[in-house]
């Protein structure tokens, strides 16, 4: 990306991007390790083809996507979004027909 010519922020040495944290982040990294503030399901290995340098620049925006996957509200928000069992229909005078999803309480 930077390659491209879309990067323009130049980070300061030490720049830290920490303060975004999900609720359930300390059950999952209980000893705040840097290379842990990412979820599982965005880590480097996830995105094939991706170079370093460009999972690098993403990072403060993994920061903070792992922080909305690491809330139990959201997380149940995506698996309502998710499962078909989770949606109904109603018919709204003014935009027709319309999904509506139901989030449940827990995941299972």
């Amino acid at each position: 990306m930077d390659a491209a010519g879309f990067i323009t922020h130049v980070h300061e040495v030490g720049e830290s991007y920490t303060d975004a944290i999900g609720r359930m982040a300390r059950t999952r990294n209980p000893v705040d390790l840097p290379e842990e503030q990412i979820n599982p399901v965005l880590w480097k290995d996830m995105f094939v083809s991706m170079i370093d340098d460009d999972y690098e620049l993403l990072q403060p925006a993994l920061i903070l996507a792992s922080a909305i996957l690491d809330d139990p509200t959201t997380l149940h928000f995506f698996h309502a979004v998710s499962d078909p069992h989770q949606h109904s229909w109603i018919n709204d005078q003014n935009l027709g027909v319309c999904r509506i999803v139901t989030i449940p309480a827990t995941l299972s």
